[in-house]
């Protein structure tokens, strides 16, 4: 009875730590998302400016809200 109750503890924390893996991995698959995002932004403010497109005023403020904290 007592190995059977280890055993199936075991399982249960094997199945546990799975779902943390699987939650981290989807975590960090959308973080790298975001970020491949915000680069991708942030390069087309830089061509826009080398264009001389954007002011570099207007390339502050527009850079200033890429980094702003989520709320």
């Amino acid at each position: 009875m007592y190995l059977l109750i280890r055993l199936l503890s075991d399982k249960t924390n094997i199945a546990f730590r799975n779902v943390q893996l699987v939650t981290e991995l989807q975590l960090t698959s959308y973080q790298r998302h975001q970020q491949t995002t915000m680069q991708d932004q942030i390069a087309r403010l830089w061509s826009l400016y080398r264009r001389c497109e954007v002011s570099a005023t207007a390339l502050l403020k527009q850079m200033s809200t890429k980094y702003k904290p989520c709320v």
